[in-house]
C-alpha cells in the first residue's frame, strides 16, 4: 500500500524551496483617530473614570480666546458611541486642577488656577447620578499646579506636590474624609516637587513620586500605614515633565522629561518597589517631554505626542516590557504636548488636551492599540518543529525533540516562565521527530516513537525533572511516528495509531510506568495516522479522525481501558487529517485545525460523549493545519497561527463553548506553524518553535494573561465583542434582572416622521431569555441596555472588514469586503491608508465608488494598489436617508510586497 504523506509535510517542503509566497496576516493595526466633536477644545483640563467607564472632562482653558481663560465646563465621553455630551458646570472655573474617583463614584476635583486667586484653595465634587457639582471641604494648602491626587485603599484621598499660589512649593500631603467632608494633614515630603513631577499609585495601594524642578534623583512613596512619605533609592538621573507609569511586574517604568538644564531626555528607568532598586531600560528613539504614557494590553506602554527637539510632535512610540524595545507607533492626529492619557475598558487610550504646535488647543483623540498581543519572550538555543511541549509540575515547560530543518534532534530545553530563559535539558540519545510526550503521575515526561536519522523508531525516553535527567523509557512493540497518546486515569499512556513507516497502523500500545514496559492494546477498528486522542468522562478516550494512508477520516472511536474494547461512535460532519483536539470545560471535545486532503476546512466539530452527537461549529476566518490549540485559562479554546492554503497566518481564533462561536483575538508576533502551545501557570500561553516562512524558528513568543471574552454576552462582560467578519450573529443572554438591548447610534430606517429609529431592539428580556442580531456590515457598534438597571449596561461590537490579494492577472489588485451582501436603503463609506515600504502611513483617504461617489452599494470590490507597502482599510454602515453611521470598523492590513 502507498501511504499518502500529509499535506502538512508537502506544504512546508515547498515553503522551504521557496515554491510557496507567504501571504501576510491581516490584523488591525494600531491606529490614533479623532473622536466624536466636542462643544470647547480645552487644554489643562482634568480627565477622571466613571465607575461605568465613561470619562469626565473638568475645566481647562480655551486657547481659542485671547487670554485663553479658564472655563468651568465638563465634558462627559462616552466610549460605546465615541461621543462627547455637556455636563453641569463646575461652581468655578480653573485649569491644571487635579482629581480623583472617590469610592462612592463621585469625583472630586481640587486646586488649579482660575479667574480668582481663591480658586486654587478650592475643592469640589461632581455626583454623576445627580449631574451636580457639590459643595467641598478646602485643603489647607490648595495648589495652584503640579499637584497629584490618589484615592488610597481606605477611601481617603492624598494631595501632594505642586506649590500654592504665591509659588510656594507645598511640602505636607493632606487627606480629605469623603464620609467626614474633611481635611486633615499627614506626612512631609522630602523636597519640594512641582513643574513636572511624575506619580502613579503602586499595586498594594501606596504612592510613588519622583521628578520635579527643585528634586533630586531619588523618588519618594507615602503609606497610608504610617502617614508618612519615605525616600526610595537614588535613581541617578534628575527630571521633570517625566511620566511614571505601574507595569504587571509591580514596578514603575518611568520615562523621559527634562533634566535640570531644561534638555530633553531619552531616558528611560524601572523602579522596583520591593528591591528599592533602580534599573536602566532601553532608550526612547526620541528624547521628550510634556508627554503621555499608557499601559496597553499585551504588556506594553505607549508613549505619545510631547516637546522634543523639533517641537510639539505627533509622534509615538510603543515599549515592550518583555522585550526591552521601543517601537515606533502610528503618529498622532494633531501633534500634542501636556495632555493627558487614558486607558479605556475596551483596550484603547482617550488622548485629551494639550497644546498643539500653534499653541491652539489640540481636539481629543483615541489610539486603537494593535490586535498583536503575544510578544518575544526568550529564544531557544536550538531552532526547531515537529518537537513536544511539556507543561511541568514545577511550572515550567520542557521541550524536546523535532527538527531543525536539516537534522532530526536529540536535544531539550526547559523554559522558566518567571525568568523567560531557556536552559538545557540534556539529550535523549536518540533523535524524536513527529513523537509524542505525556506527563505522568509521577511527574516525569515520556517521549515515545517519531522518527529518527535511520526512519520510524519506536524507543522511548523517561526525563526526570528532579535531575534534569533522562533515561529510557523502555522500547514499544511497534515502529510508529504520527501516533497519539493520552494519560489514563490509573496512571499508565496509551499510545495509537500513527505509521511504521510504510503504513498506517491499527494496533495500540500501553506503557506501564511502574514496570517501564510496554503491552499490546486492543485493536482500533480502523488505522489512523494523526488522529487525536482525549481522555473524556468515565476514563475512557476519544480518538477521531486522523488518515488511513488513502482517505482523510471522520470516523471516530472511543477506548475503555477497563474492558480493553473499542466501542465505534457517531462520525464527525467532516473528515479532518492533522486535527488538534481539546477537552472542554463541560466534558465535550472541540477538534479543530485540520485538512480535509488537500482543502482546509474553516470549521471545528465538537463531540457529546454523553449525547453522542457531533455538532459543526459556524466557520472561523481562516482554514488552517498545524495549529497551536489550547484551553485558555478562561475555559475557552485557542487555535493559534498554522498555515492557510495561501500562506502562514499568524491570527489567534477564539472559540467560546457558550455561544458556539468563533471571533477574533489578536495576532502573534511571528507568523508560524508547526509550533507548540502551551498553557503555562500564570494563564498565559507559550509558544515554542515552529517553521516560518523560510527557515525552522528559534523563537518563542508569550500571551497576554487570559480575560475571558464573551460574544455570547451573558451580564454584559467585557463590553466590546470582536467578531471575525461580517455577517456574524451576536446573542445576548439574560441571567438575571430584566435588560432590553438597543442601538444607541440610531441607524435603523427613519419612521413615519422622517426620524431615525434603532438598527436592532429587543423587547424586554427576562433571565434565561435571549436576543441575537446578525451584523451584516463592518463597522463599530453601540448598544444599551435601556431596562431602567440601576446601572446602565452598555457595549460595543466591532466587525472588521476582509482583504486578502485577489489572485488575478494583470495589475496587482486587493480583494475588500465591508459587507455580507448588500443592504437596501444603506450605504457603506470605505476608507483606505497607505504606508510605503520604509515610510510612513498617510492620512485616511475615502475609496469612492465609480457609480455612486456618495458610498459604495456593493458589499465588495477591487483595489487597485499603488506600490509596495502596507495598505489598510476600514468602512461604515450609514443609513442613506438619515446619513446616522456607525463608528468606522478596525482596520485590516495586506502587506503588498
Amino acid at each position: 500500500m502507498t501511504l499518502r504523506r500529509p499535506f502538512l509535510r508537502v506544504a512546508l517542503l515547498a515553503f522551504a524551496l521557496g515554491l510557496v509566497a507567504p501571504v501576510s496576516p491581516l490584523t488591525a493595526q494600531a491606529d490614533f483617530r479623532p473622536t466624536g466633536p466636542v462643544s470647547t477644545v480645552t487644554v489643562d483640563s482634568t480627565l477622571s473614570f466613571l465607575a461605568d467607564g465613561r470619562v469626565l472632562a473638568a475645566g481647562g482653558r480655551d486657547l481659542a480666546t485671547a487670554a485663553g481663560k479658564p472655563v468651568s465646563s465638563a465634558l462627559l465621553y462616552d466610549p460605546v458611541s465615541q461621543t462627547w455630551s455637556n455636563v453641569s458646570a463646575m461652581g468655578n472655573a480653573r485649569f491644571a486642577a487635579v482629581s480623583t474617583r472617590l469610592q462612592d463614584g463621585r469625583i472630586l476635583v481640587c486646586g488649579g488656577t482660575g479667574r480668582v486667586a481663591s480658586v486654587s484653595s478650592t475643592c469640589e465634587r461632581w455626583d454623576p447620578s445627580l449631574n451636580l457639582w457639590l459643595a467641598t471641604a478646602n485643603p489647607q494648602l490648595g495648589p495652584a499646579g503640579g499637584a497629584h491626587a490618589a484615592t488610597l485603599p481606605n477611601g481617603q484621598v492624598l494631595l501632594f506636590a505642586g506649590a500654592d499660589r504665591t509659588g510656594t512649593f507645598i511640602l505636607q500631603g493632606q487627606l480629605y474624609d469623603p464620609a467626614a467632608n474633611s481635611w486633615t494633614g499627614t506626612g512631609f515630603m522630602s523636597t519640594s516637587r512641582t513643574a513636572g513631577s511624575c506619580a502613579t499609585q503602586l499595586a498594594d495601594g501606596r504612592v510613588f513620586v519622583i521628578g520635579g524642578s527643585t528634586a533630586f534623583g531619588y523618588g519618594e512613596i507615602y503609606s497610608q500605614l504610617t502617614g508618612k512619605f519615605t525616600k526610595t533609592a537614588d535613581s541617578g538621573v534628575l527630571r521633570f515633565g517625566c511620566t511614571a507609569t505601574l507595569l504587571p511586574s509591580g514596578g514603575v517604568l518611568v520615562v523621559a522629561g527634562a533634566d535640570k538644564n531644561g534638555a530633553y531626555l531619552n531616558s528611560v528607568q524601572i523602579y522596583d518597589p520591593t528591591a528599592n532598586a533602580w534599573t536602566s531600560a532601553a532608550p526612547l528613539n526620541r528624547a521628550r517631554t510634556g508627554h503621555g504614557a499608557t499601559l496597553v494590553p499585551g504588556d506594553r506602554v505607549l508613549v505619545s505626542g510631547g516637546l522634543t527637539n523639533s517641537g510639539v510632535t505627533p509622534t509615538a512610540e510603543v515599549y515592550d516590557v518583555v522585550a526591552n524595545t521601543w517601537t515606533e507607533a502610528a503618529g498622532l492626529t494633531t501633534a500634542r504636548s501636556g495632555h493627558s492619557s487614558l486607558l479605556i475598558e475596551d483596550g484603547s487610550v482617550l488622548i485629551a488636551g494639550g497644546a498643539d504646535t500653534t499653541a491652539g488647543s489640540a481636539p481629543p483623540e483615541v489610539y486603537e492599540p494593535s490586535a498583536t498581543l503575544f510578544a518575544p519572550t526568550g529564544a531557544l538555543a536550538a531552532a526547531r518543529y515537529w518537537h513536544t511541549a511539556t507543561l511541568l509540575a514545577t511550572g515550567k515547560v520542557l521541550v524536546a525533540g523535532g527538527y531543525d530543518g536539516l537534522n532530526m534532534l536529540a536535544s531539550a530545553e526547559l523554559f522558566d516562565p518567571v525568568a523567560e530563559t531557556w536552559s538545557s535539558a540534556g539529550s535523549m540519545g536518540d533523535p524524536h521527530q513527529n513523537g509524542t510526550a505525556t506527563l505522568l503521575q509521577s511527574k516525569k515526561v515520556l517521549v515515545a516513537g517519531g522518527n529518527a536519522l535511520g526512519g520510524t523508531m519506536k524507543d522511548a525516553a523517561l526525563y526526570d525533572p528532579t535531575g534534569n535527567s533522562w533515561s529510557s523509557g523502555g522500547t514499544m512493540l511497534h515502529l510508529r511516528t504520527g501516533a497519539a497518546a493520552a494519560l489514563l486515569n490509573d496512571g499508565r499512556v496509551l499510545v495509537v495509531g500513527g505509521s511504521d513507516g510504510s503504513n498506517a497502523l491499527l494496533n495500540t500500545e500501553i506503557y506501564d510506568p511502574t514496570a517501564n514496559t510496554w503491552s499490546a492494546a486492543a485493536d482500533m477498528h480502523v488505522a489512523r495516522i494523526v488522529p487525536t486522542a482525549t481522555l473524556i468522562a468515565g476514563g475512557r478516550v476519544l480518538v477521531a479522525g486522523g488518515s488511513d494512508g488513502l482517505f482523510d477520516l471522520a470516523s471516530a472511536e472511543v477506548y475503555d481501558p477497563v474492558a480493553n474494547t473499542w466501542t465505534v461512535v457517531a462520525p464527525m460532519g467532516t473528515g479532518l487529517e492533522g486535527a488538534r483536539a481539546v477537552l472542554l470545560a463541560d466534558g465535550r471535545v472541540l477538534v479543530a485545525g485540520g485538512q480535509l486532503y488537500a482543502h482546509l476546512p474553516n470549521i471545528g466539530e465538537v463531540y457529546d460523549p454523553v449525547a453522542d452527537t457531533w455538532t459543526t461549529t459556524p466557520p472561523y476566518a481562516s482554514g488552517r493545519v498545524s495549529v497551536g490549540l489550547v484551553i485558555d485559562a478562561s475555559g475557552q479554546a485557542m487555535m493559534i497561527a498554522g498555515q492557510s492554503e495561501g500562506g502562514l497566518v499568524s491570527t489567534v481564533e477564539l472559540y467560546d463553548p457558550a455561544s458556539n462561536l468563533w471571533f477574533d483575538d489578536g495576532d502573534i508576533f511571528v507568523p508560524r506553524t508547526n509550533m507548540t502551545a502551551t498553557l503555562l501557570a500564570s494563564g498565559r500561553v507559550l509558544l515554542a518553535g515552529g517553521s516560518g516562512v523560510t527557515s525552522a524558528l528559534a523563537t518563542a513568543e508569550r500571551g497576554p494573561v487570559t480575560k475571558k471574552i464573551n460574544v455570547k454576552n451573558t451580564g454584559f462582560i467585557p463590553a466590546t465583542a470582536a467578531l471575525p467578519q461580517p455577517g456574524f450573529e451576536v446573542t445576548w443572554a439574560v441571567k438575571q434582572g430584566t435588560h432590553s438591548m438597543v442601538d444607541t447610534q440610531l441607524l435603523g430606517p427613519p419612521d413615519a416622521l422622517s426620524q431615525p429609529t434603532p438598527l436592532y431592539a429587543s423587547a424586554l428580556l427576562g433571565a434565561g431569555g435571549g436576543y441575537g442580531f446578525h451584523f451584516i456590515a463592518a463597522g463599530t457598534y453601540g448598544y444599551r441596555s435601556t431596562a431602567g438597571e440601576a446601572t446602565t449596561l452598555k457595549g460595543t461590537i466591532k466587525v472588521p472588514v476582509t482583504a486578502e490579494p485577489a489572485g488575478l492577472t494583470g495589475p496587482r489588485q486587493i480583494f475588500v469586503r465591508w459587507s455580507a451582501s448588500r443592504m437596501t436603503g444603506y450605504l457603506f463609506d470605505v476608507q483606505y491608508r497607505f504606508m510605503p515600504t520604509g515610510g510612513a502611513f498617510g492620512a485616511w483617504t475615502a475609496w469612492t465608488s465609480p457609480d455612486q461617489p456618495g458610498g459604495w452599494i456593493q458589499a465588495h470590490s477591487l483595489f487597485t494598489t499603488l506600490g509596495a507597502g502596507t495598505y489598510q482599510f476600514r468602512a461604515r454602515l450609514r443609513n442613506a436617508a438619515t446619513s446616522k453611521t456607525s463608528g468606522f470598523s478596525p482596520p485590516a492590513s495586506i502587506v503588498v510586497t
